[in-house]
């Protein structure tokens, strides 16, 4: 964890870079003040809480262009009301709502009110399992409280942004990994309830993904009682997936197996057996699991290693 207390918008400046990426800060106040706690999970996934006076901060076209970095930033607004500027959109933050951004591409973030108080969720964009037409599609965009998952993602993060006492390895693993399908399920939710410019099929496949995503853990999930449960025939159901270049027995195994690999992935840390994440990840029974495992990924799922995650 990272506590960091500036009184000067040069410092600030520095701070941030280093928490975030490389960052130009102007605030045109006589006095300035910033603090920030973080509070990092993996090297992919990071959390922070940010207070400030007014600033504006800025990620130019030089600094996107010549920087390495390919993450995505969430800035979810808890006090105060600032505004996102990237691709030609401006989200328009107020307490509770959010917008999602790019590091590889300018943005310029506005809070230029007093007493601003927000989180940022740092997170890979290989850890979205989201079209990415339609990931781009959301950014800049103002993701209202009303989206269903955000109220529960708000009390999470601000919960775990106050964090103050050392996590265990294994606990930083697993609030990583559900921090990821959090935010991937509400992007889901986000893109469902307010289409951007993608046709009723779309929006509906990708209703009928994150619905998939939040219920993988069930085994009961299965083709017939996703279409039953969106009010659609199978025939429909096939349709929308196939043209999608998958089926959704396929889809539903995949996202099965995708969140065992994140779980394995984790094993020497939390020590959970075969059985467990077979469990916690739809399967009927550790048999079962194996066999699909063993099909997909060419060796049992004992002899699974991060290096096999870092492949796939």
């Amino acid at each position: 964890m990272t506590e960091v207390a500036v009184t000067d918008v040069r410092d600030w400046q520095a701070a941030a870079s280093e928490a975030f990426v490389p960052l130009k800060c102007l605030s045109e106040g006589p006095h300035f003040s910033a603090s920030l706690h973080a509070v990092p999970l993996s090297p992919e996934v990071s959390f922070a809480r940010v207070r400030s006076g007014p600033v504006r901060v800025e990620r130019t076209e030089e600094l996107a262009r010549r920087s390495e970095h390919d993450d995505l930033l969430l800035s979810l607004q808890l006090h105060s009301t600032g505004q996102v500027h990237q691709h030609g959109r401006t989200a328009h933050l107020t307490p509770g709502s959010a917008a999602l951004y790019e590091t590889n591409r300018p943005y310029v973030l506005d809070h230029l009110h007093p007493d601003q108080d927000l989180l940022v969720l740092r997170v890979s964009r290989q850890h979205l399992d989201l079209d990415p037409r339609v990931l781009t599609e959301m950014l800049g965009r103002t993701i209202e409280p009303s989206v269903p998952g955000m109220p529960a993602f708000t009390g999470y993060a601000r919960g775990l942004a106050e964090e103050h006492t050392p996590l265990a390895p294994a606990v930083r693993a697993d609030l990583a990994t559900f921090s990821t399908e959090l935010l991937t399920t509400i992007l889901r939710s986000f893109a469902a309830q307010y289409p951007t410019g993608q046709d009723a099929d779309q929006v509906l496949l990708e209703r009928l993904k994150a619905h998939i995503r939040i219920h993988l853990a069930d085994p009961a999930l299965s083709v017939e009682r996703l279409a039953a449960t969106h009010h659609i025939s199978l025939r429909k159901l096939h349709s929308l997936f196939t043209a999608a270049g998958i089926t959704p027995g396929a889809y539903l195994r995949q996202a099965r197996l995708d969140h065992a690999t994140r779980m394995l992935a984790n094993r020497t840390i939390t020590g959970q057996t075969i059985a467990t994440i077979a469990r916690d990840s739809g399967f009927s029974d550790a048999s079962t699991f194996t066999r699909a495992f063993t099909r997909t990924y060419g060796h049992p799922p004992a002899r699974w290693t991060p290096t096999d995650a870092a492949l796939h």
